[in-house]
């Protein structure tokens, strides 16, 4: 569904621009008004608007009117002015505006943008509120809601720490200091025993800080920490800095296990996971089936179609084996046309017909290559024993897929 943005720019140019950049994105509709009066003369629906980007500098007051208009009802807003004084922050703030851009950046509309973005992915951004004021809580609460972020909280030190245990979509915590359910020091370090930096954010709050305070949040594991009563446009530039730290590492995480090509987990990750998954199934009884495929003719579809062509043929093998396997197996991207499949729990006896059933699926698929139908085939080699290491059971599946490929290719072999 479409996300409606209502922009009231007076600048031809500038309203133009800002249109045609957020149209080329497919989610966005733009409503472009000019000022007030034309506003008012569309009877907008104002409950369809999701956001409203106001020219904060319109002629006479239109500008204040349009805001109070999305004020009271209920818009988010995001103004963009030439420059910003203190008098304007201080009023901006208490009408539901998000951010404010300047014109005066160089990537302004660009910034536009990733403000829009940053407010409509923030509903996937779980923040933990730990205090054991409910009108405290509920102030913060006020304060945060118009950046749509998913909001839980808490009450005392063993509530949060049971609400992080279940929620693995926490990115940031906000703790109070201390009060006589809560101990905010104490919190934070029982947090970073359990999640690192990269994983989790603290941002320390007192009524009471000092430079002492905040050194001691800070060597107890905090990103930040802040003096009630809150400036609140520096609680959000705060918090956004904060959740844009874990967003990077998290980034950097996903480029380190992931390949980027296929969206498979790469061989570094099954470096990583692959012993825990083996303890398991020793720990547990239970059987494993390691499988490596290889792509037959691999550098011949290369070769004829061209590199471009041979990363469409890997995506679309990696699809398959990533909808075809069962959600306790893992698909990896091994390197080049190769790729490891490790079947946790899966019976040796069913291994075969399991993967033919793969190999089949994937000759069946009729792939378009500059125009022209192909169809590609795998070889598949099982290692269907527990050995000690995930090296070794992968080496045994390596020398298979290759006994399948000297014996004609595009089969399964054990």
């Amino acid at each position: 569904m479409d996300k409606i943005i209502l922009l009231v720019e007076s600048s031809n140019y500038l309203g133009r621009t800002i249109k045609h950049k957020l149209e080329k994105r497919i989610e966005y509709r733009v409503l472009w008004f000019k000022n007030r009066k034309e506003v008012e003369e569309k009877s907008i629906n104002y409950s369809d608007i999701d956001i409203a980007l106001i020219d904060f500098n319109l002629p006479g007051n239109d500008s204040s009117e349009i805001l109070n208009i999305c004020y009271k009802n209920n818009i988010s807003t995001i103004l963009i002015a030439e420059q910003i004084t203190n008098d304007i922050q201080e009023q901006i703030w208490t009408k539901k505006v998000i951010d404010y851009i300047l014109k005066s950046q160089a990537d302004f509309v660009d910034n536009i943008v990733v403000s829009l973005d940053r407010v409509f992915s923030n509903h996937e951004i779980v923040i933990l509120i730990v205090d054991s004021s409910l009108e405290s809580r509920e102030h913060l609460k006020e304060i945060l809601r118009p950046q749509r972020y998913s909001i839980i909280e808490a009450n005392n030190n063993n509530e949060a720490m049971k609400l992080l245990n279940s929620n693995e979509n926490i990115w940031l915590v906000i703790t109070d200091h201390i009060t006589p359910e809560l101990d905010g020091l104490k919190l934070t370090r029982d947090i970073r025993k359990r999640y690192c930096l990269d994983r989790l954010a603290i941002i320390g709050v007192s009524g009471q800080g000092n430079h002492s305070l905040k050194i001691q949040f800070i060597k107890s594991g905090a990103n930040d920490f802040i003096n009630k009563p809150f400036i609140s446009e520096l609680l959000h530039c705060r918090i956004t800095q904060t959740l844009k730290i874990v967003n990077y590492f998290k980034k950097l995480k996903e480029q380190a296990l992931f390949d980027h090509l296929t969206k498979l987990n790469n061989r570094h990750y099954l470096q990583q996971t692959g012993p825990l998954l083996l303890d398991n199934t020793k720990r547990n009884g239970i059987f494993i089936v390691t499988a490596m495929i290889d792509i037959d003719n691999f550098k011949l579809v290369n070769d004829t179609y061209g590199h471009d062509s041979g990363d469409i043929v890997l995506k679309e093998v990696a699809y398959i084996l990533k909808t075809s396997i069962r959600k306790s197996d893992l698909a990896i991207r091994y390197g080049g046309e190769e790729f490891v499949i490790i079947g946790i729990n899966m019976n040796p006896k069913n291994a075969i017909a399991f993967f033919d059933r793969i190999r089949e699926q994937i000759s069946n698929k009729q792939i378009i290559l500059k125009g022209l139908s192909v169809t590609i085939t795998v070889s598949i080699g099982l290692c269907i024993e527990r050995l000690e290491t995930i090296g070794e059971m992968i080496n045994i599946a390596d020398i298979k897929m290759y006994e399948a490929k000297t014996s004609g290719k595009n089969r399964v072999c054990v």
